[in-house]
């Protein structure tokens, strides 16, 4: 539970037709896509087909204060989220953090059929906490993650995070706001394979 004054900053949603809804909020909600360049827009469509999720991003300053009307994706009136968490992500070469500041997670109601609710919860949560695409080639061998879990073309059907997909977020949290992903992969690695070798 949040403490007194927070606010909500994320969204998951079930519903028909997700492609047709999030076209829809393309065009009648253009607030929740504000600030968010074209490619980022086509990236949110690429991945399964069952899903569409994003995040909206805010500027702060070096200590942390948010800079005025930086906030991307979103309005003062209608903002789905006002607070940032904790994952931040700095470009190669903008200098100054850039915050999640929200995330939407839209998924179709068909594709959940097998599926159980911890499944849902745990593709949401690596969805919302890290700035990640589900677009990975289920047909080919990979590192074991919840990413793959509306992936027709996977074997692999994930019953909760892997081991690899905690360690990601371990990794995510823990390095410098400034690290690259190739880092933070690398990391994720390395914690991924000590677990490997405690467990063995």
């Amino acid at each position: 539970m949040g403490g007194e004054g927070c606010k909500p900053n994320a969204f998951v949603g079930v519903l028909n037709n997700v492609n047709e809804v999030f076209d829809s909020l393309l065009k009648e909600e253009k607030w929740l896509f504000t600030g968010l360049f074209i490619y980022q827009k086509k990236r949110i469509s690429k991945g399964s087909e069952a899903v569409r999720a994003w995040h909206v991003f805010g500027e702060r300053n070096i200590d942390g204060t948010e800079i005025p009307g930086k906030q991307r994706g979103a309005s003062d009136a209608q903002s789905i989220a006002s607070s940032a968490n904790r994952v931040h992500y700095t470009g190669r070469s903008n200098r100054t953090p850039v915050e999640i500041a929200g995330a939407v997670v839209l998924v179709e109601t068909a594709a959940l059929q097998g599926k159980t609710f911890r499944q849902l919860a745990d593709y949401a949560t690596i969805r919302i906490l890290a700035s990640v695409t589900d677009e990975i080639d289920g047909s080919r061998p990979s590192l074991p993650t919840i990413l793959t879990l509306f992936d027709p073309s996977s074997a692999y059907q994930p019953p909760e995070l892997s081991g690899f997909d905690r360690a990601y977020l371990d990794a995510l949290y823990e390095l410098p706001i400034n690290s690259r992903d190739a880092q933070v992969i690398a990391a994720a690695g390395r914690r991924y394979r000590a677990a490997d070798r405690v467990e063995e």
